[in-house]
């Protein structure tokens, strides 16, 4: 990192804002302990549903391709939903 921005993130680490991309891996990773614990069939599914829209937006956030998982129908209902 260059030396001119390490003020300017240790103010930022020091107010508590921490980058999208932290933010959504702690996310992940809550949901990923809680699920372990979820005994409820339905909790579950929803626990689960949260975890792959989590880690779809961190796809994105990475730039990674995602074209394979919104072609055809899938991209139609996943749009509905959202």
């Amino acid at each position: 990192m260059p030396e001119e921005l390490w003020a300017g993130f240790r103010l930022l680490k020091n107010a508590g804002y921490l980058p999208p991309e932290l933010q959504l891996l702690n996310e992940i990773r809550e949901v990923e302990q809680s699920l372990a614990f979820v005994k409820d069939k339905g909790e579950r599914e929803i626990a689960g549903r949260r975890l792959s829209w989590l880690r779809l937006q961190l796809s994105h956030f990475r730039g990674e391709a995602l074209d394979f998982a919104l072609e055809g129908k899938y991209r139609e209902k996943l749009l509905a939903k959202f």
